[in-house]
């Protein structure tokens, strides 16, 4: 669904994803729009296919940013996979939908926690 990554950041570990303490990534426009990650593992994809739950977390040990990494002028459009590599484990997908005074809007896919995890 929508979701909106601010000043603030946002989280994926909570559902529904929040922004404040411990956000995964962030948002920054100085001195140029730039989309961060703190302690997970981002990487694009590139295919025009949504991927499962398990290409997306493949991906992320595959063509990895790596666990903290800033974009630089992110494209609106633009398809990334995170794996949150915590105690919770979520894999994410999600795409870059529009950037606005208050951050950059995106469309994520959050697959659901294993039972028992």
């Amino acid at each position: 669904g929508p979701a909106l990554i601010g000043s603030s950041g946002l989280s994926f570990d909570s559902d529904p994803p929040s922004a404040g303490p411990g956000a995964q990534l962030g948002w920054s426009t100085s001195p140029n729009d730039q989309l961060n990650s703190y302690g997970v593992f981002m990487a694009p994809w590139n295919s025009s296919n949504a991927p499962t739950e398990a290409q997306c977390k493949d991906q992320t040990s595959a063509d990895t940013y790596g666990i903290n990494y800033t974009l630089q002028n992110p494209k609106l459009g633009m398809k990334l996979c995170l794996f949150t590599n915590d105690s919770i484990n979520r894999v994410v997908y999600f795409q870059l939908k529009k950037i606005t005074a208050i951050g950059l809007k995106i469309y994520a896919t959050i697959w659901a926690v294993p039972s028992g995890a």
